[in-house]
């Protein structure tokens, strides 16, 4: 960033710009979460939207403590993962969805990896 406030600034608009990814990464997967869990029964569909949460706010807490790159990169890791095990429960019989918008679901994934790379 080009800016004349010192480091606390420019840490601090970081900060702010990493909310903002996670908001777009944590909540855009939801719509996806919500869907393949739809017809699991009701304790497996709550913890495996728990855990995403979680995985969320622990991803973003390291996020806003990161001091580089590749720390920043890695703290969007586990709610990926998360969301590409979820994926893979929406190809079996088990998820639910419309198996006509696992197209979107690959390109959401691909989106995520890409703003990984970018962060």
């Amino acid at each position: 960033m080009n800016l004349r406030r010192g480091p606390r600034t420019y840490y601090f608009l970081l900060q702010v710009d990493m909310l903002g990814i996670w908001v777009s990464q944590s909540f855009g997967a939801m719509p996806m979460i919500f869907a393949t869990t739809y017809c699991l029964p009701n304790p497996i569909k709550t913890f495996l939207i728990t855990c995403y949460c979680l995985f969320s706010i622990w991803g973003l807490y390291k996020a806003l403590i990161a001091w580089s790159p590749w720390e920043r990169r890695l703290c969007f890791l586990l709610p990926f993962v998360m969301r590409i095990l979820v994926w893979f429960l929406r190809l079996s019989k088990l998820g639910g969805g419309d198996p006509a918008a696992l197209v979107h679901v690959i390109l959401q994934l691909q989106l995520a990896c890409y703003i990984g790379v970018i962060a």
